[in-house]
């Protein structure tokens, strides 16, 4: 019996994965210039081809692309312009491209290769001609500039380093505006990361938000992990700059999910039974490392996949992945990459509308593509790099942009049940959604009974899509919808 019931829920995960597969209605904007949405390229600047002809396609036109200082100008006065070329190739009038810059290199401490202290007075100096001369070669084709993002975080802007931080960023602007006044630049670049209802390095961001309000237009923070706490994540900064007398738009220029951080005890269990795991293949000799490997992995911290899949492996055989885990790893069991692709498809309009809700008006998702091996960050991708191969992601999203790609305002509605998430969405035309799903838990929570819930929504017919694309015409009860309801989230319009 068991069997039977698992294949069956097998069956419908596949049908529901193919749901978000299929044409997009002809009607569909690809270009959508008011759209607050938008989409990160990826990790680094490397192999980005024509990557902006699938945003358009996704529906969007913002983007975004980082850059070091040590690649565009490697040595003092010599200058690399070719891969901030292809990007600036490739943006177009309508096109609201992000371009970041980390701090490295021969002028710099080299702290980290993700935001570094400059060594002194006159290393300022040449860091203020770097930006000033990188602005200029932009010609204006550059809508926001940022640097150094995610300070006080591992690998990045050393978290004792707040005032140098500060002092960095108000170089940063002036030599942004100095060339190019209508840029907006953005700052504070928080990691999203909280704990007991403040950011981890509180009092880094406490000196930042304080000293760098003139250094900065809009207030970006990362908004990973669980996205039901988003709105408190928000909440303190932007209470943070008005305790400080100020007031400035707040966006995220990362965010997505699922995230294996947010099953916290699992996660923490899995990477200690690897670190373990690891150092006992070391030892026995299962796995063979060279001297430089070893080296690299002692001064990165970093195991790369290649190696770590033979862990992996190991771990299995030994039971010590949980499925929650083992659905993030690319060589998973095609049922758990179903259901993975299953939360993912949910989570990328449930953050989204969360996100909105709380004022933000431009963000951008992380990520067009990338290499699927980083366990945190790899499966948020809507493309694969060999071949640019869309997902089913890819499509799920861009049926996400057909619906509400041009959302002028969301509201949650307050419902009896505190785990129902309604959402009324007001449309840059005025006409009004709705959005609705129960909060429940992401990996089991699909396998829960549907929950009966009514609204009282004033139409008389409506049309129900849910996440995965099916679509059913619904007939209300003198204004009132009664439906059921899962965590999978629905678009509720009203039908002519």
């Amino acid at each position: 019996m068991k069997k039977t019931i698992f294949v069956a829920i097998l069956i419908i995960g596949i049908i529901l994965i193919e749901g978000c597969i299929g044409d997009i209605p002809e009607n569909f904007n690809r270009k959508n210039t008011s759209s607050p949405f938008g989409i990160a390229f990826g990790e680094g600047s490397k192999n980005l081809d024509n990557f902006m002809d699938y945003i358009h396609d996704l529906g969007v036109n913002r983007t975004k692309v980082s850059f070091y200082w040590s690649e565009i100008e490697p040595s003092e006065g010599v200058y690399n312009w070719e891969r901030v070329d292809e990007y600036l190739n490739q943006i177009g009038p309508d096109d609201k491209a992000l371009l970041n810059i980390f701090t490295d290199g021969w002028c710099t401490n080299n702290e980290s290769r993700k935001g570094s202290t400059l060594k002194c007075k006159e290393c300022e100096e040449k860091y203020r001609e770097f930006i000033v001369n990188l602005v200029k070669h932009t010609g204006g084709k550059i809508t926001y500039w940022q640097r150094d993002t995610e300070p006080a975080s591992v690998h990045h802007f050393p978290k004792d380093k707040a005032k140098e931080y500060v002092e960095i960023q108000k170089i940063f602007y002036e030599a942004v505006k100095s060339v190019q006044p209508d840029a907006i630049v953005i700052g504070v670049n928080n990691n999203g990361e909280f704990k007991r209802g403040a950011p981890t390095n509180r009092k880094f961001f406490e000196y930042v938000v304080e000293n760098m309000r003139d250094y900065f237009d809009i207030l970006d923070i990362r908004l990973y992990k669980d996205m039901y706490d988003i709105p408190l994540r928000v909440k303190w900064f932007r209470d943070e700059m008005l305790k400080n007398g100020y007031e400035k738009p707040i966006v995220t220029t990362e965010f997505g999910g699922p995230d294996p951080r947010e099953f916290s005890d699992d996660f923490k269990k899995f990477l200690n039974d690897t670190k373990i795991t690891f150092e006992e293949m070391v030892k026995s000799g299962e796995l063979e490392l060279t001297e430089e490997q070893l080296e690299e992995i002692k001064e990165t911290g970093i195991v790369p996949y290649k190696i770590l899949k033979f862990v992996y492996e190991k771990m299995r055989k030994n039971e010590l992945i949980p499925p929650q885990i083992d659905m993030f790893l690319p060589d998973t069991s095609k049922e758990l990459e179903e259901k993975r692709n299953r939360i993912h498809f949910k989570d990328l309009i449930q953050r989204h509308i969360i996100i909105l809700s709380t004022g933000i008006r431009e963000m951008w998702y992380w990520n067009l593509k990338s290499s699927g091996t980083d366990i945190i960050f790899g499966k948020m991708r809507l493309m694969n790099p060999r071949g640019w191969k869309k997902l089913p992601s890819y499509f799920c999203y861009q049926r996400m942009i057909h619906h509400i790609g041009n959302v002028g305002n969301v509201e949650r509605l307050k419902t009896d049940n505190k785990d129902i998430y309604l959402f009324k969405l007001t449309m840059d035309d005025g006409s009004i959604k709705y959005v609705v799903w129960e909060r429940r838990d992401p990996f089991y929570g699909e396998n829960e009974p549907k929950t009966f819930f009514e609204m009282n929504i004033g139409w008389n017919k409506v049309k129900v899509i849910d996440a995965f694309g099916k679509e059913s015409m619904k007939f209300t009860n003198n204004g009132i919808l009664s439906i059921n309801i899962d965590d999978t989230p629905l678009y509720i319009e009203e039908a002519d």
